[in-house]
C-alpha cells in the first residue's frame, strides 16, 4: 500500500458500499455487471491471489449525506473475496454531488464519523484514512495509529 491514506478494511463491511455487483457480466439485466475479457479477469484473479490487492480501492464519500460508495475497485473487492482475503487496501477521497442519484440508503455509513466539515467554511480534506470516517467495526484490527476527531482548522493556518 503505497498511500499514507490506505488502510484495509473489511470486505464484508465494504461490500454495501458498491454501486453494482460486478461479479456477474455485463447483459440487459444487469447493466452495472463487469465487461472484462475472461482472460482479463482470470489475470487479475491471479494476480490477487499470489500477491494480495496491490492498488488500494477508492472510495467516494461525501460528508454532507454521510454516504460512500467504492468508484475504483469494484471487481478487485470480489476477486478478492473470492480468493479467500478478509480485507482489501481501501483510500477515502471526499466528494460532493457526485454520488447524488447514485447513492442510495443502503450506502449511508453507520456510526458517528470522527471527521467532519470544519464549520463554517466547510473544508474538508480531498483525501483521508478511511479510520476518520467508517466505524470501528469495518477494520479486522485497530488502525495503527490512534483515531480521534480531527479538527480540520489547522490546516487553514487558523483561518
Amino acid at each position: 500500500m503505497g498511500s499514507p491514506y490506505a488502510e484495509h478494511v473489511l470486505i464484508a463491511e465494504l461490500k454495501q458500499h458498491r454501486e453494482f455487483d460486478r461479479s456477474a457480466p455485463c447483459s440487459p439485466a444487469n447493466h452495472g455487471g463487469h465487461t472484462k475479457t475472461p482472460e482479463a479477469l482470470a489475470e487479475l484473479a491471479a494476480s490477487i491471489a499470489a500477491e494480495g490487492v496491490l492498488e488500494p480501492l477508492i472510495v467516494h464519500y461525501d460528508p454532507w449525506t454521510r454516504r460512500a460508495l467504492i468508484g475504483e475497485g469494484n471487481h478487485r473487492i470480489w476477486l478478492a473475496e473470492d480468493a479467500g482475503q478478509l480485507t482489501v487496501p481501501v483510500i477515502a477521497t471526499y466528494t460532493h454531488g457526485y454520488l447524488h442519484g447514485r447513492a442510495g440508503p443502503q450506502h449511508i455509513v453507520p456510526g458517528e464519523p470522527r471527521l467532519r466539515p470544519e464549520m463554517p467554511h466547510g473544508y474538508f480534506p480531498s483525501a483521508f484514512r478511511p479510520s476518520l470516517v467508517f466505524p470501528p467495526w469495518y477494520f479486522a484490527t485497530p488502525p495503527a495509529r490512534p483515531v480521534q476527531f480531527v479538527d480540520c482548522e489547522p490546516c487553514l493556518g487558523g483561518r
